[in-house]
């Protein structure tokens, strides 16, 4: 059993290897291809976010458990303020860009901290200084809009958004790495497939293998001129 184990791998291994270019050039063609893809034709997508916590003004300065609780309790109220179409016509008016207040609105986020009385407010564009303009008019728009529909309520900025370096998609490593392994695999596929396919005999282990027939002799090539 371990020797036909043993002499299973090294087929496979000679399979692989009598098709070792059919499996560079797949895989160097992939890899290229996805990297050229990924880096030219994926238009970069930037994010960044701002921060906003909700607190109640107490003689004292001091914030009891209970104000805790209902506060949290309150979160999912102000997220849904911060998700309306007034906010984003104001923010739009903010922008003073011509920006449209529904494709404004579909490209910002409102999550809840769980656990805290802080909303994340991020925005996403495929210019990163768009994005930062965005999520600031955004997030100043809320502050304004949730400060007129609950005077009660303290609503500051914690946190200002910052002009993001780098985009977030695509993530052109992850595709190459990605498409080198598929590569690897796929021509090693295709070997396999192609090797299944191929009923000629060659050398004398193939006559030996397919016919299950011992060679009792082979008959030298001689080229002559």
């Amino acid at each position: 059993m371990k020797n036909e184990t043993e002499l299973d791998l090294k087929e496979l291994l000679e399979i692989l290897k009598g098709r070792i270019v059919l499996i560079i050039t797949v895989t160097i063609m992939t890899t290229f291809i996805s990297a050229v893809v990924s880096i030219f034709f994926i238009s970069p997508t930037y994010e960044t976010e701002v921060s906003i916590i909700i607190c109640k003004q107490l003689d004292g300065g001091k914030i009891t458990n209970s104000d805790v609780v209902m506060y949290q309790n309150l979160m999912e109220t102000y997220k849904y303020i911060a998700g309306t179409n007034k906010v984003a016509e104001l923010s739009a008016e903010r922008l003073g860009n011509g920006a449209d207040a529904k494709d404004l609105l579909k490209r910002i986020t409102v999550t809840a901290k769980a656990g805290t009385m802080i909303l994340n407010i991020t925005a996403k564009s495929d210019v990163a200084v768009n994005a930062y303009k965005d999520v600031q008019a955004y997030a100043d728009a809320f502050v304004i809009r949730a400060t007129e529909l609950i005077p009660d309520g303290d609503v500051k900025i914690m946190d200002n958004a910052q002009i993001p370096e780098a985009p977030v998609k695509p993530n052109v490593n992850l595709i190459i790495a990605a498409a080198f392994i598929s590569g690897l695999l796929i021509s090693a596929g295709f070997a396999f497939l192609l090797e299944y396919m191929n009923n000629t005999i060659v050398t004398q282990k193939d006559a030996e293998k397919y016919l299950e027939l011992s060679v009792i002799g082979i008959i030298p090539e001689n080229n002559l001129e």
